[in-house]
């Protein structure tokens, strides 16, 4: 019996072994994609992506902001960002869909990543996610979460707070257990992690919205085999009316399409860019390895 329960375990071992295979420069790809000629592909039905990092589906546009960091934005433009700053990553209100496709109010969430330092590193260390739920009958639901995490060695750690009841998108955060379900309508908002990845994914159903988050290993770094970093995915079913009605687009291709009341409409519900130009801000400046090693050992 023992000897049938160690070969079953050898196994289970080279089994998940095979499953993390390195294939592209040394990284392993994702589940959603496959290793082709060493690169690693996105798979129906995510038809577009980096296969080591994220893969994504037609209808989606999705920010990055992964490896040293370097920050890209939904219109494709990439820039590097290594500061030891916390930044905005976005701002949306979107449309609240029931399992029929039918709109029953709109969410709005707000998404920062900070970035740290160890050992002469930058890298993108967390996330923060505020999601408010209005529904058109009047109900309103709010939560706030702050996750972030760190690698050693292949070992992946990810630690959380949050606050049910409230949206607060720079904090404080509690002890709170982010959940919430609304199943006659499809609606839910889950933090789960995808131990294949190396993942914390933050899922928004029924309002579009996924983050997912992989920490930097501290002391594999570049033999590191998962992508490190960060991707704010969102669906464009689930956008405003005013919105470009065919694909999301860049912004002046789709608000050339807007008539006047609609153009007035997307500019007021942009104000809050003019009015907060410095929303890049850095919390630390001084943000050394001690101070992010000691978030891990309270």
């Amino acid at each position: 019996m023992l000897q049938h329960l160690v070969l079953c375990f050898l196994a289970v071992v080279v089994s998940f072994a095979a499953g993390q295979q390195k294939c592209e420069g040394g990284r392993k790809c994702i589940e959603a994609a496959s290793c082709v000629n060493n690169q690693c592909v996105c798979q129906s039905p995510f038809v577009w992506g980096d296969g080591t990092f994220a893969c994504y589906r037609k209808n989606a546009v999705a920010a990055e902001s992964k490896n040293d960091p370097k920050l890209t934005n939904f219109n494709n433009e990439t820039l590097p960002f290594p500061y030891p700053c916390r930044y905005l990553m976005t701002h949306i209100r979107q449309e609240l869909k029931d399992n029929n496709k039918n709109v029953i109010g709109n969410c709005e969430f707000k998404v920062s990543a900070f970035n740290a330092k160890a050992k002469g590193k930058f890298f993108t260390h967390g996330f923060d996610v505020a999601v408010s739920i209005n529904y058109d009958d009047g109900r309103k639901v709010k939560l706030s979460s702050r996750n972030y995490g760190l690698a050693r060695n292949g070992v992946y750690r990810f630690e959380r707070q949050g606050t049910m009841g409230a949206f607060l998108p720079d904090g404080p955060w509690a002890d709170d257990d982010i959940q919430y379900r609304d199943p006659d309508n499809g609606i839910r908002v889950d933090i789960t992690e995808n131990n294949y990845n190396n993942q914390l994914v933050f899922t928004f159903r029924r309002c579009g919205l996924q983050v997912t988050f992989v920490p930097y290993d501290i002391e594999a770094r570049r033999s590191q085999t998962s992508v490190p970093g960060l991707s704010v995915a969102i669906n464009c079913a689930y956008r405003e009316p005013y919105d470009d009605m065919g694909m999301c687009e860049a912004t002046s291709s789709t608000f050339a399409k807007c008539n006047q009341r609609q153009r007035r409409m997307a500019i007021d519900s942009c104000l809050w860019m003019m009015k907060q130009p410095r929303f890049v801000r850095c919390y630390d400046k001084t943000m050394s390895a001690k101070k992010v090693l000691r978030l891990f050992n309270r």
